[in-house]
């Protein structure tokens, strides 16, 4: 068998298969979702559909090996490069784009089929075609040999896949000047079982693709076994079982066994292995390995992405052509990075069991999954919000959802987003014994992952890693939960009960707390008695001078004149530029 790819100069996020030739949008939509959704339509497609007015939402069944990635010392670089404003989300998003670009290429090198980028995770799969019937026992000992075989083959590819990613960039040491993280490191965990692919949403949004069943419920025992950084592969136990028909469990050398999962040291595939399978060398087209459809369905496909992704392919590709006179190849696009404030908002379904969050464990659930994406999307329409994504992992069952992401950006993202979550914390109370909202506001980076065939616009920052440790928080258990900066920007529009300070993961001092409860009925009066503006601002001494004297000069010397105001949100800035228009208007300056 080929190695796999080496890439680049460290952090450069080189990607071996990216093509600096001339992209444009509907070449590139293929690239934002799965292979499996990219069949799962092409199907459709074929049948004589060619809109989604007539697609259903569903979980199929069938056997998977799934695997997610995960990045220790996120947390901590995050929080760290958060010290710096702005420009830390832009670092950090840089960062990870270099070893998560990576991983990427080992993923699709090995034939991985990438479901979710979240955050620094990646959750992949590999997994027979065809239903699993439901009394199909887990393990499948009453299979056909040849069946059996199939599916250890499936997990040994996932094992070998995840060794190479250990090997490679287990460790991935990072240079940024001033910062006490030297280093990431990945850990992995594999489970493997009955799958539910689950298609949910439609009107008045849009579609997710996710996964969910016995083989992912695994994943939250499994994933940190196995420390990270180190050529250790933590396996559920019934991933292991799986693999026995494709290799020789005596060469195996187990470092680790307990009730939650079996620690495996050094997985060299020539020594273990006993069976091969034909996979693309480096001088095959990967793009059109099993990957490349017969049908670019781009509308269909569009269904299944965010908007707020649709929108920056797009404006990115216009933006490239003002101020290029090439065309620009996707991984120009990719490098294209955008600072934004947003209002996160993390929305877990459901509870925790003792022996690990289990969540879809058969197709009754899809009901409950179909009405959660309803409730959230009629939410996120109204105040015009973004789903991210719909994902099953370690936490649970997450929506996670933004406001402040282009095409939808307004002055009061934060207020947006605390009425949505109260609306959707509702409306969650009359359907599910159990959830949690966690909401943040801060700057975020926004810029691509990935490559010629798996892309990805993936969002990082501070405020983010927050959202999701606020949602966690007995705080935020059958309520809604936020940060301070949020309840500052919200403290005159919603009443808040102060949840104190708390502990979390990746914060070296304990974090404030606040739990919005209901609106405040507006009370303002328009003032009359008030012509020149002045009680729209409070203080602003030295800018309102500033103002006065730019206006005075304006009328003095005549000609254009440009006033630039800049600042961070919730700062006033919006008070602050209506109280300037004002003045000129009263002055006789026109306004444009």
């Amino acid at each position: 068998m080929d190695e796999p790819p080496r890439f680049g100069a460290e952090g450069s996020g080189e990607a071996l298969y990216a093509t600096t030739e001339r992209v444009r949008f509907e070449d590139v939509i293929p690239n934002f979702v799965s292979q499996h959704v990219r069949k799962k339509l092409d199907k459709y497609s074929a049948e004589g559909h060619s809109d989604m007015k007539s697609f259903k939402s569903s979980a199929e069944s069938a056997f998977a090996a799934v695997v997610m990635a995960d990045v220790s010392g996120y947390s901590a670089l995050t929080a760290n490069l958060a010290e710096r404003g702005p420009v830390g989300a832009e670092i950090l998003a840089k960062t990870m784009k270099g070893l998560l670009d990576k991983v990427i290429q080992i993923i699709i090198f090995y034939g991985g089929d990438i479901v979710k980028f979240i955050g620094d995770a990646i959750m992949f799969y590999w997994k027979l075609d065809g239903p699993l019937e439901d009394i199909d026992p887990t393990l499948g000992e009453d299979l056909e040999p040849a069946d059996l075989a199939r599916r250890a083959e499936l997990v040994v590819q996932a094992a070998i896949c995840c060794s190479e990613i250990l090997k490679q960039y287990g460790t991935y040491p990072i240079n940024i000047p001033d910062c006490t993280t030297t280093e990431l490191k990945i850990h992995l965990g594999i489970g493997a079982g009955r799958i539910f692919d689950v298609h949910v949403g439609g009107d008045p949004g849009r579609w997710e693709h996710l996964i969910g069943g016995d083989a992912v419920s695994q994943l939250a025992n499994v994933l940190d076994q196995a420390p990270p950084g180190e050529s250790r592969l933590a396996l559920s136990h019934t991933a292991l079982k799986h693999m026995k028909g494709s290799i020789n469990m005596s060469a195996l050398e187990i470092v680790d066994y307990n009730k939650k999962a079996a620690v495996i040291l050094h997985f060299d595939k020539d020594r273990i292995r006993r069976n091969t399978t034909a996979r693309p060398t480096l001088a095959d087209d990967l793009a059109l390995w099993d990957i490349a459809s017969p049908t670019q369905n781009i509308e269909l496909y569009r269904q299944f992405i965010n908007h707020s992704a649709l929108f920056k392919l797009q404006s990115d590709i216009n933006q490239s052509k003002v101020f290029s006179s090439e065309f620009p190849g996707l991984s120009e696009l990719m490098s294209l990075f955008e600072l934004r404030q947003a209002t996160t908002l993390f929305v877990r379904i459901g509870g925790y069991a003792q022996d690990g969050f289990r969540w879809f464990e058969t197709k009754d659930d899809l009901e409950d999954m179909q009405t959660a994406m309803e409730i959230v999307q009629k939410a996120l329409f109204r105040f015009q919000g973004s789903l991210r994504q719909f994902h099953v992992d370690d936490k649970g069952a997450i929506l996670l959802s933004f406001f402040g992401l282009p095409p939808h950006a307004h002055e009061n993202d934060a207020q947006y987003g605390v009425k949505a979550a109260l609306e959707i914390a509702e409306e969650f109370g009359r359907f599910f014994e159990h959830f949690n909202i966690g909401i943040t506001t801060g700057v975020i980076a926004i810029g691509g992952v990935g490559n010629s065939v798996r892309t990805e616009y993936a969002l990082m920052g501070d405020s983010i890693n927050m959202a999701a440790r606020i949602m966690c928080l007995e705080a935020a258990q059958n309520a809604v939960a936020c940060d301070e900066r949020t309840y500052n920007l919200c403290s005159k529009d919603f009443t808040f009960e102060d949840m104190g300070q708390h502990k979390v993961k990746g914060k070296k001092n304990p974090v404030k707390v606040f739990r919005p409860k209901c609106a405040v009925a507006d009370t303002r009066v328009q003032k009359t008695n008030d012509p020149e503006g002045m009680g729209l601002v409070v203080g602003r001494g030295k800018e309102k001078a500033m103002l006065s004297e730019s206006v005075r000069t304006h009328i003095n010397e005549g000609g254009g004149g440009l006033l630039v105001f800049e600042g961070d949100g919730g700062m006033g800035l919006t008070t602050l530029m209506k109280y300037a228009k004002l003045q000129a208007v009263n002055a006789g300056c026109p306004i444009t």
